[in-house]
């Protein structure tokens, strides 16, 4: 996927004068609302609206015709742009088999899957959620991979009072893999950065006091903040951990 929207963005930026109509206004389409990484950290809202748009409720957002958001969204822009691709004959992208813009959107599709739930849950999605957003920053894609789980020894505690772990996962050509974890109940927060690369570590520490200060001027507490370098675990399909605070040198 990560591989797939770069080519697709470079080709976007040099060759989509040269391409079908239909399937250069599909391709400007799908760049045009792939978020940023300033526009995400803007506000809760910002993130909210990229994750809703993740592909991940597509058809929830057909269902309820939601006007201003199906155009975002990445699942439906990847099938039209296959759509425009079959249509075009020979004429079709070069550079991205179709195939690799079908595989995108089964991808897509096995993540929604994943959380289909059962009769017991049918007005709630099941968790961890898995999402998968891909956004711009600065002029290059990258994909970042995220994980909300419920913690379940506070599932009977009232809704405002239980905690919920958030991971994300980066891979940016800048800083190399490193992962951000949380720890979120009411309002404190505990925060672990893990990185590969000793100089993304020394980065984090050195923004760490910032970061604090923002989340105090937010009346966030701040249980827990560090970051510290690691060899990160490849992705797996599944993953349930309902540990407060997950801890990686451990």
């Amino acid at each position: 996927m990560s591989q797939l929207v770069r080519q697709l963005h470079a080709l976007n930026e040099t060759s989509s004068a040269n391409l079908p109509p239909q399937t250069q206004q599909a391709l400007k389409q799908l760049m045009q609302n792939m978020p940023t990484l300033g526009t995400l950290t803007t506000s809760p809202e910002a993130m909210k609206q990229a994750i809703q748009t993740s592909g991940l409720f597509s058809e929830s957002l057909l269902a309820n015709d939601s006007k201003t958001q199906i155009p975002a969204d990445l699942k439906l822009n990847l099938m039209q742009l296959k759509d425009a691709q079959e249509n075009s004959a020979a004429l079709r992208l070069t550079g991205v088999p179709t195939e690799h813009i079908a595989s995108a959107i089964e991808r897509i599709t096995t993540n929604q899957l994943r959380h289909v739930s059962d009769q017991n849950q049918i007005n709630g999605p099941s968790y961890p959620l898995h999402i998968e957003l891909p956004i711009k920053n600065g002029q290059t894609p990258s994909f970042v991979q995220m994980e909300i789980d419920k913690d379940a020894a506070t599932e009977e505690q009232a809704k405002q009072d239980r905690r919920w772990l958030v991971k994300l996962k980066f891979d940016f050509e800048e800083t190399g893999r490193f992962d951000a974890r949380a720890s979120v109940q009411a309002n404190k927060v505990g925060i672990l950065f893990a990185a590969e690369e000793s100089d993304t570590v020394q980065k984090l520490r050195q923004n760490i006091p910032s970061l604090k200060q923002q989340l105090k001027d937010k009346d966030i507490e701040v249980e827990r903040l560090e970051a510290f370098q690691a060899k990160l675990e490849k992705e797996k399909s599944h993953i349930n951990n309902t540990q407060s605070l997950i801890d990686v040198r451990t």
